[in-house]
């Protein structure tokens, strides 16, 4: 889908997400209503796939009022997309009146990638927080923490979004990640891709802004006590539509 969107009709791609969306929150709706609206909480079923083409479903409990809070983290997300694509296009514009030479677009690419590795070492070194690894089925990065432990923000920032990442936040513990490390996490990443995104370099924006706003959902999501699970998918759409 990544790969044929540009040869689709972008009206079209949003009537396609409208109509989903409006469909699965009167669906919803219609099932509270059938049963009463009796409890404050209506349960949400989620699919979820282990690759090997077997599927489990999960209901999470969800407060009516969470409608309009995850309404919110759609307007705050595309608040942000907003001011993503606006700093995107100034700096695009700037690489074309400065008419980088092939060397400078190359000096370009060696010195984010020299930040990038800089932030995603450093960081977890001056911002160590250390917890007792209990989760065998994740791959958490032990770093400069003791045996048996695992550093939270290293394990964040070193881990491969598209393989670990995605992975240890839809799927970790809640508190497997404290607040801070995920939105420092969040803020790495989206800081990066803001100025890689148009270089001379191939890379794609897909799952790194997953990745970044999974952190963002599920930091959300433990500031208030609702299942990080259902707000790090919540924070992921926002951030990427």
């Amino acid at each position: 889908m990544e790969e044929g969107s540009s040869f689709w009709s972008i009206q079209l791609m949003w009537k396609c997400v409208n109509a989903t969306a409006t469909t699965l929150l009167a669906w919803f709706f219609l099932e509270s209503a059938k049963k009463g609206f009796g409890p404050q909480t209506i349960p949400l079923k989620f699919a979820l796939q282990n690759g090997d083409g077997e599927t489990s479903f999960i209901f999470i409990a969800v407060h009516y009022w969470e409608y309009f809070l995850v309404a919110a983290i759609g307007i705050a997300a595309g608040l942000i997309g907003c001011a993503f694509v606006e700093i995107n296009i100034r700096l695009t514009k700037l690489r074309r009146r400065l008419n980088f030479s092939k060397p400078l677009q190359l000096l370009e690419v060696i010195f984010f990638t020299v930040l990038m590795a800089s932030l995603t070492w450093n960081l977890p070194l001056a911002y160590t927080v250390c917890k007792k690894d209990s989760f065998p089925d994740m791959e958490f990065i032990q770093f400069n923490c003791p045996d048996g432990e695992y550093n939270e923000l290293a394990t964040l920032l070193l881990a491969t979004p598209s393989t670990y990442g995605l992975k240890h936040t839809f799927h970790a513990e809640a508190h497997a990640f404290t607040i801070q490390s995920l939105v420092i996490a969040g803020c790495v990443y989206l800081f990066v891709l803001l100025f890689l995104f148009g270089a001379k370099l191939v890379m794609g924006i897909f799952i790194p802004l997953l990745y970044a706003g999974s952190c963002f959902g599920r930091a959300i999501a433990l500031s208030l006590k609702l299942d990080p699970f259902m707000y790090a998918v919540v924070g992921a759409s926002a951030l990427l539509a």
